[in-house]
């Protein structure tokens, strides 16, 4: 089984047995007695689709599980940022003119009216721990003046749909490769109200899409668990070590069922071990080599 996720298979500071999907291939064997294997492709940069191509390239899949990363915010700005080579691009919404045009991934950085370049600078401090910096004007910070802008012009809105027809084209994918698919939603950005609102509107309108055709859908709508303990570094993006911890349990509770429905109908593992089936997931993370296997 495979998972597509933009999380890194190392973090500064966290132990790698305490990474979520090590606890989680714990959490679902001491559950429901299925042992997982883990193969990781980390090509973070492709779309969903081509990244599920370059996992079936080296591996075989019996169920995939998408995650859908808090990032999506940045293309619903009317000042948007695109990183390519170590250099940061900024430059208005490539489709600000272009709203019947979808891709973002494809288009964005060809299609930018270039504001300016910057290379990306190496942080003097650990940029996992900084808490986002910004100018305010009139109470509002200004990168949160950008998203309220965009959203004036329905920019929010493209954003969405972009992402809605990235996800059916990955759907359709599994579909014809008979794989199963379980996906969930963008957390929340803890120091944002504007940034969470792309995401949440993300989060509607897949959960009313996905259930309509069948695919399993969920996610978590808070940045701190239910004793209000805070999920993710300074930045606002990156797990601590208590959110790996929440986030495994909470995966563990919802993929469960989903592993042991498909694996009982042998859609999943078929390498029987002790006290249950091997399953085969895969990881893309952030760092630059092609392929590794847990």
């Amino acid at each position: 089984m495979g998972i597509i996720d933009n999380c890194s298979t190392h973090q500064k500071g966290i132990p790698l047995s305490k990474l979520y999907h090590r606890q989680l291939k714990k959490r679902v064997y001491e559950n429901i007695g299925i042992h997982l294997r883990f193969a990781l492709s980390r090509e973070w940069g492709l779309k969903y689709p081509e990244r599920l191509s370059e996992l079936l390239e080296k591996t075989k899949i019996d169920g995939v599980l998408l995650r859908l990363s808090k990032m999506q915010f940045r293309k619903a700005g009317i000042i948007v940022h695109y990183p390519e080579n170590g250099v940061l691009y900024s430059g208005f919404h490539p489709f600000l003119f272009r709203r019947r045009e979808f891709d973002w991934e494809k288009l964005a950085l060809k299609n930018m009216k270039r504001l300016g370049k910057r290379k990306i600078p190496e942080p003097i401090v650990d940029p996992l721990e900084l808490p986002p910096q910004g100018t305010r004007i009139a109470g509002f910070r200004l990168k949160d003046l950008n998203y309220i802008i965009a959203s004036l012009v329905k920019l929010d809105t493209w954003a969405v749909e972009d992402e809605l027809k990235m996800i059916t084209r990955f759907t359709q994918a599994c579909q014809e490769n008979n794989i199963p698919v379980f996906i969930t939603g963008p957390t929340p950005y803890p120091n944002s109200f504007w940034r969470n609102r792309v995401g949440r509107k993300i989060n509607a309108a897949l959960e009313a899409k996905l259930s309509y055709i069948g695919v399993p859908f969920s996610y978590y709508d808070d940045f701190t668990d239910q004793q209000g303990t805070l999920l993710t570094t300074g930045d606002g993006i990156h797990l601590n070590l208590h959110g790996h911890n929440f986030l495994a349990r909470f995966l563990s509770d919802v993929l469960c069922p989903w592993i042991k429905k498909n694996s009982d109908s042998s859609t999943l593992a078929t390498q029987k071990t002790i006290g249950g089936f091997s399953g085969n997931f895969c990881f893309p993370g952030e760092n630059n080599q092609p392929f590794e296997r847990l």
